[in-house]
């Protein structure tokens, strides 16, 4: 008898002490602080149509300063454009140059902005004005929306091999590019071109 009612004890002590750490994990996980509710409403703030497709290069360096334009290039069924594309509703479009090269022999290379107006582009093979027109290579344009006009900085004349992408430093207005063994650098500001280094391994598996 005396076992039995132990026993009803204990059971009772476990049950209760169950209920008890029920109820303290319970309170441990119900007390959630309070959160504002925030209810995102996203507005499409301008919309454009345009023909044919847009390239950019790198998307930290497409738009302008202030946010007014975007670069990029444009082919189009003459060919192909540099354009800065408006981002204010009702300003037109700006075309910097114009290749009608259909087979694509001369393109244009996005590089990114120095004011916000002014831009860098690479025409990249035959080149189609300027001092070195005609010439194949990379010519270094620096185009201003607001005339709007482009004028060759630097011309990287290439007899044979492959061209790389550039690399814009906006902070010191300098762009480095290497084509083929040879790395330039264009400084932006006093419009110089100079060789950094000219034995660049190919990695072409020779």
């Amino acid at each position: 008898m005396n076992a039995r009612l132990s026993r009803r004890k204990l059971h009772g002590s476990l049950g209760l002490s169950v209920l008890v750490l029920a109820a303290i994990l319970a309170g441990c996980f119900n007390r959630t602080p309070a959160v504002a509710e925030r209810v995102l409403d996203p507005k499409l703030p301008l919309t454009k149509e345009l023909s044919g497709n847009l390239f950019t290069r790198n998307p930290d360096q497409a738009i302008s300063p202030g946010g007014y334009y975007l670069l990029a290039e444009q082919d189009v069924s003459t060919g192909y454009r540099m354009v800065a594309v408006s981002l204010n509703e009702g300003a037109g479009d700006v075309v910097l140059a114009e290749s009608e090269d259909l087979d694509g022999f001369t393109r244009f290379v996005p590089v990114g902005w120095t004011s916000p107006t002014t831009c860098i582009f690479l025409v990249t093979g035959r080149q189609i004005e300027g001092p070195n027109k005609g010439k194949l290579g990379v010519g270094i344009m620096l185009g201003d929306v607001t005339v709007p006009k482009a004028e060759e900085t630097g011309f990287i004349e290439v007899g044979g091999g492959w061209y790389h992408s550039p690399v814009f430093v906006e902070g010191d207005s300098r762009l480095y590019i290497r084509v083929s063994k040879a790395l330039w650098e264009c400084d932006l500001n006093t419009k110089s071109l100079r060789l950094v280094k000219g034995d660049f391994p190919t990695y072409d598996g020779l």
